[in-house]
């Protein structure tokens, strides 16, 4: 019978797996492919120093371009820099949002009444303020200019705490991005 062979290994005619069982002669398949695999591994390696990462290097290593794969100081995160995420503090009474990029949290006994001008077009373009609601009020925040330069220039949060609105700054207007339980209206 003619021995069938799969990727170099030979495939069993008997047996579970494709390195498992026996060819007619009784010879295993698994010890045959097993030896040809420590044999392909061994073709792979390469060695000397510019062919491999060395663990411990005693001086910074290099790829092409000239950047840096790994420093004598070692490794130290994250890979951006040192990001700290932190929680806004809550806004507790009604009053301006000052904040035009980040994230701020609405949170007092009753609802707030706050307010937002407009961003500034050219330099604040772009910016992405996202408010969300920490109590379980129906928060409304008055956009000055109206959302999107429009007729709506309200938002209200539903009530419940999770309520979330994002608005993204474009041309000196903000406009409303997809939200959780926030309504923009006209008032």
């Amino acid at each position: 019978m003619a021995k069938t062979t799969v990727l170099g290994l030979v495939k069993p005619t008997h047996g579970i797996n494709e390195v498992e069982g026996q060819d007619p002669s009784g010879e295993s398949n698994e010890a045959k492919n097993l030896d040809k695999i420590d044999a392909a591994i061994a073709a792979l390696q390469i060695s000397g120093p510019a062919a491999s990462v060395i663990l411990g290097p005693s001086g910074d290593q290099t790829i092409t371009g000239g950047f840096k794969v790994i420093n004598t100081g070692g490794f130290s995160g994250p890979l951006f820099g040192d990001i700290a995420e932190t929680v806004p503090a809550i806004i507790a009474a009604s009053g301006a949002i000052a904040q035009k990029q980040g994230a701020i949290r609405l949170g007092s006994s009753g609802a707030l009444a706050m307010t937002l001008a407009d961003p500034t077009s050219g330099t604040d373009d772009g910016k992405r303020l996202t408010i969300f609601v920490a109590t379980a009020h129906a928060h409304v925040v008055t956009v000055t200019g109206g959302l999107a330069g429009g007729t709506n220039n309200t938002i209200t949060f539903g009530g419940a705490v999770g309520d979330m609105a994002e608005l993204e700054a474009i041309a000196g207007k903000w406009f409303l991005r997809p939200s959780i339980n926030a309504v923009a209206s006209h008032v």
